[in-house]
């Protein structure tokens, strides 16, 4: 009997041994297969709920690449992005303009805010000539609105465009300027136009500046007063004004004497100085030819200029190219970072830098 006691123990206990070796694997292949299918839900960007050591129920929510998607939006004829930022939801915020493919469409400006896996959330549009239909003072006709830039400001956004007429014999069919302050919904909440039946002007970027107000940057050929200097028809265009109603405080032009200058940029420095970022005719600070590129420094009333240059690419010492900028970064360093794309001057690849 002590023998088959002896016996059973020992086959007794590599039976337990066994099955719980076994117990461990299958529960090893099972959380696995748990762990994996958490993590394809996780993917899909829906949250993860799961018990923790301690008996409490979580939640995990997942972080989603914004970059495993390609979507197409857009109508039945011209579609086009000119900016894209984060909205105030932390969606992404797509500001372009489409004109329809029927006969005599206008082309109008379009927010379109989507999530991060691509779904539309809003779209909202608008169009200068329905804006303005009840304001005596301007009543455009059938206008081509053209989208520029759009800035987060506080609760809502800062959205400016270049606009034309048709066929306007009163506020003239030059290009000019739409900007609008829009609430979280992208409703209007104010909104301006700068025009003049006899001169043009074009938007490159808009900010609001510490005090409140509005900084507008772009290209004119009217000549400001007290700019007596001879130039050709397009020069750099600053301007401030209130964001409540239609006082300027100040409107400036700048620019060289031999060629055409406009501003893409604008961004308000720590001193309260104004960083502009521009395109010229002219050469560059080492001799480039063709377009380059300009960053000046003027002071918080728009005047006097501490820094004017002009940049222009070079490479393998050939410096023939025309650099257009497109856009531009500026850090929380006070550094600017700028997009730029070069063609050379006799050739017609174009690349970007």
């Amino acid at each position: 009997i002590g023998i088959l006691a002896a016996v059973g123990v020992v086959a007794y206990s590599g039976y337990t041994s066994s099955a719980k070796k076994a117990a461990v694997k299958s529960n090893q292949a099972t959380i696995s297969k748990m762990v994996g299918a958490k993590a394809a839900l996780c993917a899909t960007g829906e949250s993860v709920n799961y018990t923790t050591f301690n008996g409490a129920d979580s939640t995990f929510n997942c972080p989603v690449s914004i970059d495993t998607f390609i979507k197409y939006y857009g109508i039945s004829g011209s579609n086009e992005v000119v900016d894209m930022i984060i909205s105030n939801e932390g969606n992404l915020l797509i500001l372009g303009n489409e004109k329809s493919s029927a006969s005599g469409a206008s082309e109008d400006i379009v927010i379109l805010e989507i999530d991060t896996v691509g779904n539309l959330i809003k779209k909202k549009i608008f169009d200068v000539q329905t804006l303005f239909s009840d304001d005596s003072l301007y009543n455009f006709g059938i206008t081509d609105d053209q989208a520029v830039r759009i800035k987060t400001v506080g609760g809502g956004y800062l959205l400016c465009a270049n606009f034309t007429t048709k066929d306007d014999n009163v506020n003239g069919i030059g290009s000019k300027i739409f900007w609008c302050e829009l609430d979280n919904n992208y409703n209007i909440i104010g909104k301006q136009v700068i025009s003049d039946a006899d001169y043009y002007w074009e938007v490159g970027d808009i900010i609001k500046s510490r005090d409140g107000n509005i900084v507008i940057v772009g290209g004119t050929n009217k000549k400001e007063e007290g700019d007596n200097s001879i130039r050709p028809e397009k020069q750099r265009y600053l301007t401030k004004r209130s964001i409540e109603n239609d006082t300027v405080f100040w409107s400036k032009t700048f620019g060289y004497d031999d060629v055409d200058d406009f501003a893409i940029g604008v961004f308000e420095l720590s001193d309260g100085n104004l960083g502009v970022i521009g395109k010229t005719g002219k050469s560059g600070n080492q001799g480039e030819a063709g377009l380059n590129a300009t960053f000046a420094i003027f002071t918080h009333i728009g005047s006097s200029s501490s820094i004017d240059n002009v940049y222009g690419f070079e490479f393998q010492g050939d410096a023939d190219f025309n650099d257009d900028v497109g856009d531009f970064i500026y850090t929380e360093t006070e550094d600017v970072i700028l997009a730029v794309s070069y063609t050379h001057l006799t050739l017609p690849t174009k690349r970007i830098v």
